[in-house]
């Protein structure tokens, strides 16, 4: 899986911050994606949450 661009990265935050989960003084050392099992993705189908 590739790093997150640095805009990824800001709109995590911002989403983080919206969440009433982050404020100015949150420091965040790693933001990473969760990557699904091989088999839920493979499962997925359109329109699917």
């Amino acid at each position: 899986m590739e790093a997150l661009s640095p805009d990824e990265v800001a709109r995590a935050v911002e989403l983080l911050k919206a969440a009433g989960l982050a404020d100015g003084n949150t420091l965040f050392p790693q933001i990473a994606l969760f990557e699904m099992p091989k088999a839920a993705v493979l499962a997925w189908t359109p329109g699917a949450p």
